[in-house]
């Protein structure tokens, strides 16, 4: 959201001339602004020449940016991107990206180059702290247009912020999944190098990374994004990435995402029928209702008069 919203500021200002015109951008519906481009950008530099262009919509910078990018599905007019695409995309990065750098992270995250690239950290010790701002010229020209969200009205955007959000959950996860990554790789080339490993751990005052973002809202927590109570990502044993998301059954039930658990289902013998099957409709599930982390008597959200742990989770 942070990079849509400083996209908007410095490109298409239009879109932040009051809540309904972010709302129509939020939606997809540039044209019905007119002239979407600021006043110090133009179409083509937004999109691509003609003939060489990103995609002939800017809807593609609010659709899943990044996977699209990764997996080359710009064109936001074709099928809608699947999970699979995201699989891929993942893939993508892990297997033929030598270093994956976090601009919000950037001091920390780019040490993985002088692993993968032979990256002079002498060289490189003043620079650590610097991100350059491709618009910082342009400052001049942009009085008036908001910089904060609050200006907009704060509860106007925090829902379509929100919107955004679960329409790019391809990209929130691949984001959740590059931090991890680069996380991953810093950790290898610290084992590997002892001036990167001394350097990670004290990186000196003046290299502390300068926040520049242009909205001081918070970004959305895997709470947020996945509906948890206290949800949490991280890496197993064997460094796969595992969600630990509590929610209470109507969490479930309502999600957007599936879970899965170790208690999918009970132990049966061949041809012997789910425990109650007539509940797990709705969303609900033996695993969610029934699994052994719940206890003896099951998930309590999950029971009513007409369903109980009796009927739906006991032989």
């Amino acid at each position: 959201w942070s990079r849509f919203w400083s996209q908007l500021r410095y490109e298409m200002a239009t879109c932040l001339v009051n809540a309904k015109a972010l709302s129509l951008c939020v939606d997809g519906k540039f044209q019905m602004l007119g002239q979407y481009w600021s006043p110090t950008a133009h179409e083509d530099s937004i999109l691509g020449v003609p003939g060489a262009r990103l995609s002939e919509s800017p809807v593609v910078y609010l659709d899943n940016y990044y996977t699209r990018v990764l997996v080359n599905r710009t064109d936001v007019d074709g099928p809608p991107l699947t999970w699979e695409d995201l699989d891929l995309a993942k893939a993508l990065l892990t297997e033929r990206f030598s270093a994956v750098v976090i601009a919000e992270d950037f001091a920390h995250s780019s040490l993985q180059l002088a692993c993968s690239l032979g990256l002079d950290l002498e060289k490189a010790k003043p620079l650590l702290h610097t991100r350059i701002r491709p618009y910082s010229e342009n400052e001049a020209l942009m009085s008036g247009v908001p910089v904060d969200e609050s200006e907009l009205g704060e509860a106007d955007v925090q829902g379509l912020r929100t919107k955004f959000v679960r329409n790019n959950k391809f990209d929130y996860t691949l984001y959740a999944h590059v931090r991890m990554l680069a996380q991953r790789r810093l950790a290898l080339c610290t084992q590997r190098r002892k001036d990167v490993s001394e350097l990670r751990r004290d990186l000196p005052r003046q290299m502390v990374l300068q926040t520049t973002s242009t909205t001081s809202s918070i970004e959305l927590t895997i709470d947020d994004l996945f509906g948890c109570n206290g949800g949490t990502l991280g890496l197993d044993d064997k460094g796969n990435f595992m969600l630990y998301c509590p929610r209470t059954a109507l969490q479930h039930s309502t999600s957007w995402w599936a879970g899965k658990s170790e208690d999918v289902t009970p132990k049966r013998k061949m041809g012997q029928p789910i425990p109650g099957k007539e509940c797990w409709r709705s969303g609900f599930s033996w695993a969610v209702c029934c699994g052994s982390s719940h206890g003896p008597k099951g998930n309590a959200d999950c029971w009513d008069g007409e369903f109980t742990h009796q009927r739906c989770c006991v032989y």
